[in-house]
Parts: structure tokens; sequence; C-alpha cells
């Protein structure tokens, strides 16, 4: 996650996100549906990342009631737009590693779901097979916040192993 300017003074996080229907139930109660909100979800369902699955950059600046708003510097979604973390997922992968995502949800301008969006907090593996095992919704923004912390502003120099200054992106 990363850090940009949104109109030169408030703090944007650029955050990777993958589409909702890029994850597909494979085996379980809800086969062939798409990953959906804590609520439509079943416990032991196994999620299939698409092969052809692509990470995006959303770009969001967090507001004081815990929502964010989405800025013009973002390749997915509607500027302005509001969002909201609907869930953290813990899921097991085939090797039996827990790692977890959050559901990001979109609003349009009557509030009705736009888009949903998935960000990873640990490597996914295109074609893996993740078994969903917890569903937490109360602590879903607040893991959010966490990886917000340790994030770096778009522009900043890294030193790289070469001594070699880059761009963080």
């Amino acid at each position: 996650m990363n850090a940009s300017s949104n109109s030169g003074s408030a703090l944007a996080q650029s955050i990777p996100v993958y589409r909702e229907e890029e994850f597909l139930v494979i085996d379980g109660a809800n086969i062939d549906d798409i990953l959906s909100f804590a609520a439509e979800v079943m416990l032991d369902d196994v999620y299939e990342l698409n092969n052809l699955a692509e990470r995006r950059r959303r770009s969001l600046l967090a507001k004081l009631d815990g929502t964010y708003t989405i800025v013009e510097d973002t390749e997915v979604g509607t500027p302005f737009a509001s969002v909201f973390v609907d869930s953290c997922f813990t899921v097991m992968s085939s090797d039996g590693s827990t790692l977890e995502i959050l559901l990001l949800v979109e609003l349009d301008t009557e509030d009705l779901v736009e888009n949903i969006h998935v960000v990873r907090l640990a490597p996914l593996i295109a074609n893996g097979h993740y078994r969903l095992v917890g569903v937490d919704v109360d602590n879903a923004a607040r893991k959010l916040a966490q990886v917000a912390c340790v994030s770096f502003s778009r522009g900043t120099n890294i030193t790289m192993s070469s001594s070699a200054r880059r761009p963080i992106e």
C-alpha cells in the first residue's frame, strides 16, 4: 500500500485490489458464486482466484467516520465515491497456511453497491484454492488501518541493495 497526494494536501492510500468476481466458489454450498458480503458467504466454501486476475490500484482517502472516499488518482472505482470495509475473511490455502483478505465496498451516489474489491493481506496465487475458515466484521476496518500505517508516499526514494535510489513505486 502506498500513499499519494490528493489535491496537494490530503494523504490518500493506494491499495492493490482484485475484483470480487475474480474469486469463484469451486466447492461448497455456494458453488459458482463469487466472493460477497460477510452475511452471504458460507464457511468451508473453497474459492479459486482466477488465473487472469489482475491487481489494480485503488486510491482512497480516509474519513473521520471510518469510511473512505476514492480519490481521482485511481485505476479502479469512481472518484469521490464512498467506500467502507465490510469484513475480513480468513482463508486457508492448499498447503494449510492461513491468510486474510479484506472486502471493500464502493457505494454510488444513492448509497447502493457499485463495486466490491478484495485487498489481500498476504500473497495470493492465481488458480490457488482458498477455503473460507473465518469471517470478522468487527475488526476489518482496523486491519486496513494497520496496513496503511506502514506505507510510503508515492515518490519516496528508497535505497536499493546496489546503493541506487529508486522511487517506491
